[in-house]
């Protein structure tokens, strides 16, 4: 397992150190112009990092649980808890997402729908899952303090 870990993190450390030359390298990236075009090199070349390593970790995380779940029967508990808060999270997303229009500072409108729809509750699911993993983090904290 430790070899998954080992190989996330050498792909992580890659994206980054090629997101970081890519962003100082790239011509008018330093520039102090608060002008924001997400067709400039810099932004959309950021996202699409993102979305890559957000889509290379996904995959990583569901091969290891599998492996450990194949090797390890008795998580199989422990796995179902996750899937099941990752689930809740995206349904509270999902519910509590707008899908109205956006109003950009400079007066420009982005076309609400879908979209809108779907970065709405992904950034709702992030924001549940990481107060579960704050709250969960605190209650064992307690739970070892009061055993010892």
């Amino acid at each position: 397992m430790k070899s998954i870990g080992n190989i996330l993190l050498y792909v992580f450390a890659a994206l980054a150190v090629i997101s970081g030359a890519y962003v100082i390298f790239s011509q008018g990236a330093l520039s102090t112009e608060n002008d924001w075009n997400p067709d400039k090199g810099p932004v959309t070349f950021i996202i699409w990092v993102a979305l890559i390593a957000f889509i290379i970790s996904v995959l990583m995380f569901l091969i290891y649980k599998v492996v450990d779940v194949i090797k390890h029967p008795a998580h199989t508990r422990e796995f179902l808890f996750v899937v099941g808060a990752v689930v809740i999270a995206l349904v509270v997303g999902f519910i509590f997402s707008g899908s109205e229009d956006i109003v950009y500072g400079n007066g420009e409108i982005f076309k609400g729908g879908t979209t809108s729809k779907m970065i709405g509750t992904g950034l709702i699911a992030t924001v549940v899952l990481l107060l579960a993993a704050v709250v969960y983090m605190i209650f064992d904290t307690v739970k070892g303090l009061l055993k010892s």
